[in-house]
């Protein structure tokens, strides 16, 4: 809707009236009119400065060339921002999931994800700890050397609380508290914590090892 203002009296036309004419003469009333009219259509405009809008707001496709807005109230709720600010929007293809992913972060990611181990061939520093982990480890993957089926060189190891030491088709195992060599699923060899030693079979006590 456009903004109107009619005329009430013609006040040019009665120039032209004969002199002594009482149409000639202009009235108080009438300029009271003219100026509530005035003032109707005014009250129908938007001021330039903080203008409050009703209905529906048609703004038409315009070139924004500077902009010194930095608060705005939109739907209720009041945002602030610089035109730097603004443009950094520019060009963000991103959902609203995905800037939700980094709701909590608290400082760089990259930075954090540069401290992370990769999954694939991952290089560690300082002291491992993988007391809570089960690792399956094959062939040559320590140091060069072999774990299962293996050794590794120049390592001890200690406080091992596993019950049964797996080498080929032997197993070495505790039975309570005494030590029993197991062949192919069965023992055939035990050494007890008196030092009695127990065999499946004859003991030879010679022969080349």
């Amino acid at each position: 809707m456009s903004i109107t203002y009619t005329i009430t009296t013609n006040f040019g036309s009665k120039d032209s009236l004969p002199t002594g004419d009482s149409n000639k003469i202009i009235k108080g009333a009438e300029f009271t009119t003219e100026f509530n009219a005035i003032k109707s259509a005014f009250a129908l405009a938007a001021p330039v400065a903080n203008p409050t809008f009703t209905g529906t707001v048609t703004i038409p496709t315009a070139a924004v060339t500077t902009a010194n807005v930095t608060t705005f109230t939109l739907g209720g709720t009041t945002i602030t921002a610089t035109g730097a600010e603004l443009n950094l929007l520019d060009g963000v293809t991103a959902t609203t999931a995905e800037l939700n992913y980094i709701d909590g972060v608290t400082s760089n990611v990259q930075t954090q994800l540069d401290a992370k181990a990769p999954l694939a061939d991952p290089t560690f520093t300082g002291t491992v700890d993988v007391s809570g982990a089960t690792l399956t480890l094959a062939d040559d993957q320590i140091s060069g050397d072999k774990v299962e089926g293996g050794t590794i060189a120049a390592t001890t190891i200690t406080d091992l609380t596993t019950t049964t030491v797996n080498i080929g088709d032997w197993d070495i195992k505790l039975d309570g508290s005494d030590l029993v060599f197991n062949y192919n699923g069965t023992d055939v060899f035990k050494i007890t914590t008196a030092g009695a030693t127990i065999a499946l079979d004859d003991v030879t006590a010679f022969g080349t090892p």
